[in-house]
């Protein structure tokens, strides 16, 4: 076994610690509970941002990947002891939650994504079984907070998205992700719609309902 890999094994011989320290960071930046009165949501929110702001800062978005594409690379590279890919797995989906956690509802954060390299790493990262599930958490958070991101979507990156309901069913975060790309800040992005409708339901005729809404001028 090489060193590297022995590195590898004994830093995931203390994947608890780990694991348990990336569960107090989601916490760290979890979302107020919507059961919170107005008042007091706003509070925990704004003091929220600043927390997501801070550890921006501080690089932690750059970090976060670095430490996805370590143990990913690892995982596929590397020889590892029985039990130990597991581990790496459990890690790696961790990582990609405190990420989604970290940008949640902070556009600043979010933009950090608008650029071809990152947005095509989030997507690419969709290829890996296990880890899909933490990646549609921070694309989801990207194209809801983020509209330059949304302007950045191509057809070869929906495509990837919708192979995700032939491999995994009907996601609910799959899901959530293709709802994100049919809307930028209210407005329908007929383009994406259109996409998505002929690769999912080819040659099929569609109903579509929508809310109707009096508009009265006075």
């Amino acid at each position: 076994m090489s060193i590297e890999a022995e590195a590898v094994n004994h830093l995931l011989s203390k994947s608890d610690v780990v694991q348990a320290l990336l569960q107090d960071l989601i916490g760290f930046f979890s979302q107020p509970s919507q059961s919170l009165d107005h008042e007091e949501r706003q509070i925990r929110l704004k003091a929220l941002r600043n927390r997501q702001d801070l550890f921006q800062e501080e690089g932690m978005i750059r970090i976060l990947i670095a430490a996805i594409n370590f143990f990913s690379e690892r995982r596929d590279k590397t020889l590892l002891l029985e039990g130990v890919e597991e581990k790496i797995e459990d890690i790696t989906n961790k990582l990609y939650v405190v990420l989604a956690a970290l940008i949640k509802g902070n556009r600043a954060n979010c933009s950090n994504f608008a650029q071809s390299a990152r947005l095509n790493w989030l997507v690419n990262r969709l290829q890996s079984q296990q880890a899909s599930s933490g990646v549609l958490e921070v694309l989801h958070s990207v194209l809801i907070d983020s509209p330059e991101v949304l302007n950045m979507i191509t057809e070869s990156h929906i495509l990837a998205i919708i192979g995700l309901l032939d491999r995994n069913g009907r996601d609910p975060k799959v899901l959530d992700v293709l709802c994100s790309l049919c809307v930028n800040n209210g407005v329908a992005v007929r383009a994406n719609q259109n996409l998505i409708c002929e690769n999912i339901l080819q040659r099929r005729d569609l109903l579509l309902q929508t809310a109707l809404v009096d508009h009265v001028a006075w």
